[in-house]
């Protein structure tokens, strides 16, 4: 497990506590796999909790996915992907104050705004637990000096920082500036992360050595996981597409991109492969 070497967590691991923080439980890889990883977290006797935002206009719902899967699921409506000034100003005290209802070991975040959020909010926690307990030494200090009385133990449990990089809006998102100001903010909050885990080397790459995110040592490359039980047993749907298309004979192949209608997916490349492959093959038997 990528948390045995964050550092000593207060705790069995059967009292161990995961904050677990998404922006939007949209459909998409990141959201199925925050809530597989939360379930299978629980079962493994970890206490969990996954706090999620509002789906954008347009978008599919997979909060159905956490229902089914029992995971414990706290929905702050004011989280969400766009930036919005004042509701992610709700949205980080609704996840601040979280902190202190919860009071997790871990503080696991994903997807770009709520990793700012979440850490952001995780460093404001960590700093009122150490300047309170602190204050609670000194006044014991003063206490066994003037009363003699016995020394208590103080509890000064922090959350350790963990987020994983799903993607990243650093480059092919915004404007060149906007880009800067989002690799800025994501170096800065690399600081007071305790581990970053990536999908693949490649992008621990690019965000390490290409970004300056973070040290080296903080990373953690973690493929993501699914659970592809359902595309095992697919052979009743064999040929079902092909009828649906009209397209009955298997010498024909079929060709196909999947992927949201945004520009970072660049199906206009894909379009563009398509034109050079039939101008350069003469090829009209593959369907794309």
């Amino acid at each position: 497990m990528v948390f045995a070497d964050v550092g000593d967590v207060a705790g069995t691991l059967a009292e161990m506590k995961v904050l677990r923080i998404i922006a939007r439980l949209n459909i998409g890889g990141p959201a199925i796999h925050t809530i597989l990883l939360t379930h299978h977290m629980q079962d493994l006797g970890y206490e969990t909790l996954l706090v999620a935002g509002q789906v954008g206009a347009g978008e599919g719902n997979m909060s159905y996915l956490a229902e089914t899967q029992g995971v414990n699921t706290i929905m702050i409506p004011e989280l969400g992907r766009s930036v919005r000034p004042c509701n992610d100003l709700v949205a980080f005290f609704r996840i601040f104050q979280l902190f202190f209802k919860f009071r997790p070991d871990i503080v696991h975040t994903h997807t770009a705004k709520a990793g700012t959020l979440g850490r952001v909010a995780a460093l404001l926690y960590n700093t009122v637990q150490t300047l309170t307990c602190l204050a609670l030494h000194i006044r014991q200090r003063i206490s066994i000096l003037k009363f003699r009385n016995r020394q208590s133990t103080i509890d000064n449990r922090q959350s350790k920082v963990v987020h994983t990089f799903h993607g990243h809006v650093l480059r092919g998102y915004f404007s060149p500036f906007k880009s800067r100001l989002f690799q800025a903010i994501e170096r800065t909050l690399a600081r007071f992360t305790d581990v970053i885990v990536v999908v693949s080397a490649q992008q621990k790459d690019e965000l390490c050595n290409q970004f300056g995110i973070g040290r080296p040592q903080q990373y953690r490359v973690i493929p993501l996981g699914f659970d592809l039980t359902a595309f095992r047993r697919c052979e009743s749907q064999k040929g079902k597409f092909r009828a649906k298309l009209g397209v009955s004979d298997n010498a024909t192949k079929l060709v196909g991109i999947i992927g949201r209608l945004t520009p970072i997916k660049n199906h206009n490349l894909f379009l563009k492969g398509i034109h050079n492959i039939v101008e350069a093959t003469g090829d009209v038997a593959t369907r794309f």
